[in-house]
């Protein structure tokens, strides 16, 4: 098995120019933006496979087959395959960071989150009926500060907020597709998650937020789910 390494690639910005930079996850300043972070984000979920089989790849991964990730309090709250059926884990995605530690997940700007009261973010990728989709649960400071930054996320990205039932208690959701790809958010105390896929599937966007919520709240899933 071959060094992990962090990993970079070069390629034409798009006309939208300074949007680029909003590859940092959210806050993106349009949803076209999104379509194009999305599909990197899942270009580093198939390049972390490919380094682990021997190839070389370059990718703009934002340290996503970099170095071992620290201790991982966050880890607990990630799904995995007894919480969703046919959700596959990628190996060697999961990325932690905490304070400055967050640029491990965010390229730039990570200053943005930890303003807005993010204390600790921790990221996975994984494979959901073929198709590859990105998680960042963060831990954020205040309930208050929490629900901020997801209405904010559900309102730049015209996403419809719902109510959603996870056994007795209720978290809030919001998914949408724009441009081809699909992402979403959730909102459950102190945690806020963001999801996003390059494929205009939202339904695997919601199974997988909702799986989370699943694990946050401590609920078995039902089954089927």
């Amino acid at each position: 098995m071959v060094a992990r390494q962090p990993c970079t690639v070069w390629f034409p910005p798009p006309s939208t120019g300074p949007n680029l930079r909003s590859c940092a996850h959210v806050w993106w300043p349009t949803v076209a933006a999104q379509g194009v972070c999305a599909r990197l984000r899942v270009m580093c979920g198939r390049t972390v496979r490919m380094l682990q089989a021997g190839v070389v790849a370059l990718c703009l991964c934002g340290g996503l087959a970099g170095h071992a990730a620290p201790k991982d309090p966050l880890l607990r709250l990630h799904p995995g395959a007894k919480d969703l059926e046919g959700l596959v884990v990628v190996e060697g995605s999961h990325q932690y960071g905490k304070g400055e530690g967050l640029t491990a997940i965010y390229n730039g700007g990570y200053q943005r989150f930890t303003k807005a009261g993010v204390t600790r973010a921790s990221q996975r990728y994984y494979s959901l009926g073929g198709h590859n989709l990105e998680l960042v649960i963060h831990e954020v400071r205040d309930e208050r500060k929490a629900r901020a930054l997801f209405e904010n996320s559900c309102r730049d990205g015209k996403a419809t907020v719902q109510s959603v039932p996870v056994g007795a208690k209720t978290v809030k959701v919001c998914t949408a597709t724009q441009d081809g790809s699909s992402y979403g958010y959730l909102l459950s105390g102190r945690y806020y998650v963001s999801t996003t896929m390059d494929k205009p599937l939202e339904k695997h966007v919601r199974m997988l937020l909702e799986a989370t919520a699943h694990r946050i709240l401590g609920v078995k899933p039902k089954k089927g789910k």
